[in-house]
């Protein structure tokens, strides 16, 4: 008899649930195969970037044609702006080389210089004497860029391997790298608009409260699954994958594995205490 009540009850409970979504959400039709989430779909975003990635003018009045001695720039610090400079659009690499140094004042000129390479690697025909800048740059000065540029910094380091790496390896790492760091970009901004603090996770809510995924796919099973331990197994060999890499591979890894704000680590923070100690983090 008790059984019985408690299977009704559950039912009642479960069809209040239901109850409850058509009445906050309506009807939530199944999307059409040929519908697009964009306007214009692929041939659309590949004409957003046609336009985005124009070559900067006055590139080699930013950077001369000549061999730059890298340990020179480090040992110079950028001095102070005398007045605030926004964020600009520009396409003029003389400009946006002189905004660049206002972001890193007080810092040394290398960084500066590195992230205005990053910039021009971005657009298309860059001729190849930056990609090679590039490269030198972090084959002999890796470990000081790796220690002393920020988040968003590293972020387009690796976009630039991934773009330009010198070797399947530097490319490879880049990529996952920097999906990685934009998809928690993406999805923890879309987080954010809940005004919860992104170092708490959402309290679970009832199975049959909750929507499908996209593509079909079956959610993640916070209590057995291993999805994130294998995400971050994979960045962890591709950060080792290449000398010229590591430097870069290693310091994206230790943020991945310190901040408490990503979605890796809410994970952590849903797992039952014993699978949290069996995955290294109790």
């Amino acid at each position: 008899m008790k059984s019985t009540f408690r299977r009704a009850r559950l039912r009642a409970l479960s069809a209040g649930r239901a109850l409850r979504r058509r009445l906050q959400y309506g009807s939530l039709p199944e999307p059409a195969e040929t519908d697009l989430i964009m306007p214009g779909g692929i041939a659309g975003i590949e004409e957003y970037f046609n336009r985005r990635e124009r070559p900067y003018r006055n590139a080699k009045e930013a950077i001369p044609d000549v061999r730059l001695e890298l340990q020179a720039a480090k040992d110079r610090r950028l001095p102070a702006p005398s007045a605030p400079v926004p964020r600009r659009a520009t396409s003029d690499a003389c400009v946006k080389y002189r905004d660049l140094c206002c972001q890193f004042a007080g810092q040394s000129e290398l960084l500066a210089l590195h992230a205005l390479v990053c910039a021009l690697l971005r657009r298309r025909g860059c001729p190849p004497r930056y990609r090679r800048l590039f490269l030198r740059m972090w084959r002999e000065e890796g470990a000081f860029l790796a220690a002393s540029l920020n988040t968003r910094w590293l972020i387009s380091a690796a976009t630039s391997f991934a773009d330009a790496g010198g070797t399947t390896e530097q490319r490879v790492a880049g990529q996952a790298f920097a999906l990685a760091f934009d998809l928690i970009k993406l999805h923890d901004s879309e987080r954010r608009l809940s005004g919860r603090p992104n170092s708490l996770a959402f309290a679970p809510i009832a199975k049959d409260d909750r929507f499908p995924l996209a593509f079909g796919l079956r959610p993640y099973s916070f209590n057995k699954g291993d999805l994130d331990l294998s995400i971050l197994s994979r960045l962890s060999k591709l950060a080792k994958s290449d000398p010229v890499f590591e430097p870069l591979g290693d310091q994206l890894m230790a943020k991945l594995m310190s901040d408490n704000r990503s979605v890796f680590a809410r994970t952590q923070m849903l797992k039952p205490p014993k699978r949290r100690q069996r995955s290294g983090a109790g």
